[in-house]
């Protein structure tokens, strides 16, 4: 009893110490402050500067001259000012602490973003562009990259980025292929038919890694072979030649890139009829469904990709389709005009009928299930007949964002025109009329879903980024993020 007694007392002086120690607090009460950065992973380039710069809100504005501040960068003070301007001296991954200190209370305020310094081809998080052009038959690669400033990105043009000590990237280029499996470094297939012909690059140093023909089976790839395109994934590898075969290779080691060898043989396709696949429908980055368009027979067919078959040939499964669709495994006398990745496993597609002219959008999804390498397919909506069409000419290009709500295509006389059509209201807009030249090629950036940007191509040489978000798409807004010129361009893609 005595005990409780003693300790409500000493509670007591307790609380009138604090009652009677209000001074302070009557006209300065606790200050606080929140941090706020735009991004939680800040990429930069090895050797360039990054200025990173925190948004504070006070809860009295007046006393904000109270308050320090300090720098962590991997657990290293690195500075003291309110704002961040870092150089990456070094390659890898900085865990950074930024700490508001309230002079009076000592009370801190943390927050922590992670700071990744990168090559200055790769870095994180930062889009970018890459662009093969033609000088007199030399293959010449280019890029642009950006850097995060003051909440937007800046982009710089690159120039002649290969190194090869000397060595001349080749000779009469065709295409780029960026592949970036989650266990390793991404790389770069520059397919081209002259000098060292096909190469893979590592994306950081811009140097060969491997040449494309030195990975089939003892060296020997099929005669006058020439990638068109590939698949690259966890168990299997695939690449479609020109001349309308496929090859694979099994991997048994999936975080070991090019240990195992293609083999020079082509893969079955279907033991019963003649094939030949003319387009590889893959996910931009690593994903195990795929399709092929076999335009001997106008079906699509999907690729097994379990390592213990090293990537097999099957048949689209049974699917009830609506009553309105073109059956993928026979799509009888329509003409296939285009065939993308939509969201993750899901594909979109657009179809012809000669017989009245007229085109239909239609999407499926495909499902691979590893434990018995098979696929389930849900064709769930009709096709849309497509009221664009009329603008479409035999020089148009396609590309569809991925959840298939809008088609931008080329089209007018001269191809000198871009327009957008939004599937779901089947309204078609005039993005822009270009006077001076005409467009090559569109390509969309390197994501699985919810593109904000659409690269675009013209005959002069210049190389656009269009910025397409959403306001923009609303507001029907062309504003272009960079326009640099590259000369003759064979081929972009992003990274």
């Amino acid at each position: 009893m005595k005990i409780n007694a003693i300790i409500l007392f000493l509670c007591s002086l307790f609380l009138y110490a604090c009652y009677e120690d209000k001074g302070d607090y009557d006209y300065a009460p606790i200050d606080e402050v929140t941090i706020n950065f735009d991004l939680t992973s800040y990429g930069v380039a090895i050797g360039e500067e990054i200025e990173i710069k925190p948004t504070l809100e006070f809860k009295n504005p007046e006393d904000s001259v109270n308050f320090s501040y300090e720098w962590l960068v991997s657990g290293k003070l690195y500075a003291t000012t309110r704002d961040l301007k870092y150089t990456g001296e070094e390659l890898g991954s900085n865990f950074t602490m930024f700490t508001v200190i309230n002079n009076r209370t000592k009370v801190r305020t943390i927050k922590e973003i992670l700071i990744q310094v990168s090559s200055p081809y790769n870095i994180s998080g930062a889009p970018g562009w890459f662009i093969l052009s033609d000088e007199e038959g030399k293959s010449v690669l280019h890029m642009v990259s950006s850097k995060y400033i003051d909440g937007a990105y800046q982009y710089v043009a690159r120039r002649d980025i290969y190194n090869g000590g000397g060595e001349e990237l080749g000779r009469e280029p065709v295409k780029l292929i960026y592949h970036a499996p989650y266990y390793s470094y991404p790389e770069l297939l520059v397919v081209q038919r002259g000098g060292q012909k096909s190469v893979e690059l590592n994306i950081n140093s811009m140097t060969r890694v491997i040449r494309n023909d030195e990975e089939f089976f003892n060296g020997q790839p099929p005669v006058d072979f020439v990638p068109q395109d590939a698949y690259y994934g966890m168990w299997a590898d695939i690449l479609l030649g020109e001349d309308g075969n496929l090859y694979s290779r099994p991997i048994a080691e999936y975080e070991k890139l090019h240990q195992d060898p293609f083999n020079n043989n082509p893969m079955l396709i279907d033991p019963k009829k003649e094939s030949r696949i003319k387009a590889l429908g893959i996910a931009p980055a690593f994903a195990n469904e795929v399709v092929v368009y076999d335009e001997l027979n106008n079906r699509l067919l999907c690729i097994g990709t379990d390592f213990r078959y090293g990537g097999d040939i099957q048949e689209m499964p049974t699917a009830t389709y609506p009553e309105e669709y073109t059956p993928l495994n026979d799509m009888g006398n329509k003409e296939l005009i285009y065939l993308g990745v939509g969201d993750p496993m899901n594909f979109n597609m657009i179809v012809k009928d000669p017989s009245d002219g007229k085109y239909y959008f239609q999407r499926f999804m495909l499902q691979y299930m590893a434990h018995n390498n098979t696929f389930m397919l849900y064709a769930w909506n009709a096709h849309k007949e497509l009221g664009c069409a009329s603008y479409f000419t035999s020089r148009t290009q396609i590309v569809i964002f991925r959840d298939g709500n809008y088609i931008f295509f080329t089209g007018g006389a001269a191809n000198n025109e871009l327009y957008r059509h939004d599937t779901r209201t089947n309204v078609t807009v005039l993005v822009k009329s270009f006077e001076d030249t005409s467009i090559q090629l569109l390509r969309l950036p390197n994501v699985m879903a919810g593109e904000s940007a659409l690269g675009v191509v013209f005959t002069n040489g210049d190389v656009v980024s269009l910025n397409m978000s959403s306001a923009n798409i609303n507001a029907n807004v062309y504003e272009e993020l960079f326009r640099h010129n590259f000369g003759k361009v064979v081929d972009v893609v992003a990274k």
